[in-house]
C-alpha cells in the first residue's frame, strides 16, 4: 500500500505592511510575509511524515511569492530577492523533514537559476535529496511576464512508482500529460492554483469542469493523478485536492473549501490487468495499459507538432502583450479597474 498525503490550504493574509505602497511597508515584512507561509507548509508536512505518508504534496506556490509577481511594474527587484531567499529556506528544511519521517514530498514553489525566475517542482527522496525537477512548460500571461518556461517533462523513478508532474496550466494541453505517459510516468502530480476557467462557466459549474480535466487526464493516458489545489479566499471556485485513480475514478476528495491535509492509501494497478476490459479477449494484450499504448497511430498525428497549427489562420497578428513595457502597461490599466470589474475576470 501507498500512504499519499496532498495538503488543501489557503494562503495567509498579506498583512497591509508587506505589499508596496502601503503606509510602513517593508522588503523585510514581505519576505516575513513569504515565511509564515512556508512555515505553516513545513507544519502540514510534519503532521503527513508522523502518519507515516509515503509522499506529501504541496499545492502550487505554497509560499505565495507570487503575490508579488503584481508589483513588477513598480518594484522589478523584489521578486526576484524574495524567490532566492525563500528558496534557501525551503531547500534546507524540506530535506530535513523528508529525511526525519523517511517521506517523499512534492514542493511547488518558484526558483531562481542563472538570473532567471521558474515555476518549479522539487521532489525530494526518502533521504532528503532532491531526486529531480521539472519547471513548469505553459505559462499563463502574469507568469510569462516574470517567469521562463521549462522545456521537457522528466520522470521521476521512486519506490512507489514513476512521477512526473504537470503544474496548473500545464493541465489544459493534454499534450503535456501524454508525454509524461509516454515516459513512462504511472502517477502525475498536479500542483495548482486554479480550478476551470471561462466567464460562460457559472462560478457554481467551475467545480465540474475541473473536476472533468482530472479525471480524464488520468483516464486516457492511464495513470494515477494527484491534484492539490490551493483553497482561494471565500472558495469562489470550487476547486478540491483529489487522488484520481488510472481508470479516471476519484478516490479521495477534500471537497472545496475546508483546509485539510487529504489522505489516501492506495494499492495500484498500474499495468491495469482488467480481465474484461475493453478488447482485452480480442486483442490478446492482458492489460489495459499496454493494449492502449501499443494501439496508438503515431504516423497520423502530425498535426499535434506543427508550430503554427491551422487553427491560428483563424487569428492573424494576435500575440501575447509582453514585449518591452506591455506588462507594466497592463499591470496599470488593472490597477485602475473597479474590483467589481476586476471580479468578472476568471483567472
Amino acid at each position: 500500500m501507498t500512504k499519499i498525503a496532498v495538503i488543501h490550504s489557503s494562503y495567509l493574509d498579506v498583512p497591509a505592511r508587506a505589499l508596496p505602497g502601503n503606509d510602513g511597508y517593508t522588503d523585510e515584512d514581505a519576505l516575513q510575509y513569504v515565511y509564515a507561509n512556508i512555515d505553516r507548509t513545513l507544519g502540514e508536512i510534519n503532521k503527513a511524515g508522523h502518519e507515516k505518508a509515503d509522499i506529501c504534496v504541496t499545492h502550487e506556490d505554497f509560499t505565495n511569492a507570487g503575490t508579488y509577481v503584481w508589483q513588477i511594474a513598480k518594484r522589478p527587484d523584489l521578486l526576484p530577492v524574495l524567490v532566492e531567499k525563500a528558496a534557501v529556506r525551503i531547500r534546507e528544511r524540506f530535506a530535513e523533514a523528508a529525511k526525519r519521517h523517511s517521506m517523499m514530498i512534492a514542493a511547488n514553489h518558484y526558483e531562481r537559476v542563472e538570473g532567471k525566475i521558474y515555476n518549479t517542482s522539487t521532489l525530494y527522496g526518502r533521504d532528503g535529496e532532491a531526486i529531480g525537477r521539472y519547471r513548469k512548460v505553459h505559462l499563463p500571461s502574469a507568469e510569462r511576464w516574470a517567469m521562463t518556461a521549462g522545456d521537457e517533462y522528466p520522470v521521476f523513478e521512486t519506490d512507489i512508482g514513476n512521477i512526473g508532474f504537470a503544474t496548473c496550466y500545464d493541465i489544459f494541453f493534454p499534450e503535456a500529460c501524454r508525454s509524461l505517459a509516454l515516459s513512462g510516468a504511472d502517477i502525475i502530480i498536479h500542483q495548482t492554483q486554479g480550478w476551470g476557467w471561462g466567464a460562460e462557466v457559472p462560478d457554481d459549474e467551475h467545480g465540474i469542469l475541473g473536476e472533468a480535466y482530472m479525471r480524464v487526464r488520468a483516464a486516457e493516458n492511464c495513470v494515477y493523478l494527484i491534484a492539490s489545489k490551493v483553497v482561494q479566499n471565500g472558495g469562489w471556485d470550487g476547486g478540491r485536492s483529489v487522488v484520481v485513480n488510472n481508470y479516471g475514478r476519484i478516490v479521495a476528495d477534500s471537497g472545496p473549501n475546508e483546509e485539510k491535509t487529504l489522505y489516501a492509501e492506495i494499492d495500484p494497478d498500474f499495468d491495469m490487468r482488467d480481465k474484461y476490459a475493453y478488447s482485452i479477449l480480442y486483442s490478446g494484450v492482458p492489460a489495459l495499459r499496454p493494449m492502449f499504448m501499443l494501439s496508438r497511430r503515431p504516423d497520423t498525428y502530425g498535426g499535434l507538432v506543427k508550430e503554427t497549427p491551422d487553427i491560428l489562420r483563424r487569428y492573424p497578428g494576435m500575440r501575447f502583450m509582453d514585449g518591452p513595457g506591455e506588462p507594466e502597461a497592463i499591470m496599470e490599466c488593472a490597477a485602475s479597474m473597479p474590483d467589481e470589474e476586476k471580479k468578472k475576470y476568471h483567472w
